[in-house]
């Protein structure tokens, strides 16, 4: 089904480029995190502008929500924050990494996973806020980590280009995937069927989730895959890249639909974080210091 993306409002008040989106609980508002160290709230109903709830005193690299009123930012020294976001308070600071933290997970009710530019993934108390146990991925970065949708199988990735399959109660290694891209991977995502990895190669490359092997991959953008997002319903994948363009891809087939550069109204430097907020609604943060909130439209057929 042919598809119109419509620009509805760009979000403007970062002093720096935004690297994570997060969606409340409520899914009346997001969050946003910047390099200039800002975590800021934008209502969704009416869009409108936003609210400063913390400044750190680094760039946030990643973010998560971990409780109803609690978020979780990492940042470019391998911090970690714990915010009291609705009172606007900094409950919690503790060195996760020896460098940028770059992926943040909740775990379970009383733990979350970290991921950083050391190359080791942690687990977190959150009581105790601070690390239980870690294991040495790899020698670069740890990019991404997602949880499968059955529970039962962690997946990160990084900078050496590698998959990494770990089983969900004990951490072990289930399978490595060594070059799965021929550099950086930035991002995961999943449906039910597939896993879907993208980076520095500009591939989005598509795998079984049982089987953990590949289906013919896709060029996807002309640099950098930054991020994937993939809408509620299921029918559509947004991928963001360092080209500065937006693309709206159809699922389960991984076809084409939209390409929104800066002269169809999109960003003017390289897109980092995407957000559906729900079927219709899709946010877009880059370097140029902005959000912009696309309204997705299904066009009948005559």
């Amino acid at each position: 089904m042919p598809i119109e993306l419509i620009r509805k409002k760009q979000l403007l008040g970062h002093k720096g480029a935004i690297y994570s989106l997060l969606l409340a609980p409520d899914k009346q508002s997001v969050f946003s995190a910047a390099g200039d160290g800002y975590l800021v709230q934008w209502p969704l109903s009416p869009l409108g502008d936003g609210q400063v709830l913390a400044q750190l005193d680094a760039p946030i690299f990643s973010m998560a929500l971990l409780q109803e009123d609690r978020i979780l930012l990492g940042d470019q020294h391998g911090d970690i924050h714990l915010i009291d976001y609705p009172n606007k308070q900094l409950l919690q600071q503790r060195r996760g990494h020896d460098k940028g933290v770059f992926a943040l997970l909740p775990w379970s009710n009383s733990s979350f996973l970290s991921a950083g530019a050391d190359g080791q993934l942690s687990r977190w108390s959150i009581p105790k806020f601070r690390p239980e146990a870690s294991w040495k991925l790899s020698h670069k970065s740890l990019r991404a980590l997602l949880l499968t949708t059955d529970q039962s199988t962690l997946v990160a990735a990084g900078s050496q280009g590698h998959l990494f399959f770990l089983d969900a109660q004990d951490f072990s290694l289930q399978k490595e995937i060594p070059q799965a891209h021929q550099s950086s991977i930035f991002c995961l995502a999943q449906t039910p069927n597939y896993l879907l990895s993208a980076g520095r190669d500009a591939f989005f490359r598509v795998w079984t989730k049982k089987e953990k092997e590949e289906i013919p991959s896709h060029a996807a953008h002309l640099f950098t895959v930054n991020d994937l997002a993939i809408s509620p319903n299921g029918r559509y994948l947004a991928s963001a890249s360092r080209d500065k363009t937006l693309k709206i891809w159809s699922l389960p087939d991984f076809r084409l639909l939209k390409v929104i550069d800066a002269p169809r109204g999109g960003h003017i430097n390289s897109v980092n974080a995407l957000l559906w907020a729900n079927d219709q609604l899709l946010l877009s943060a880059s370097d140029d210091r902005s959000i912009i909130v696309w309204e997705l439209l299904e066009i009948a057929a005559d």
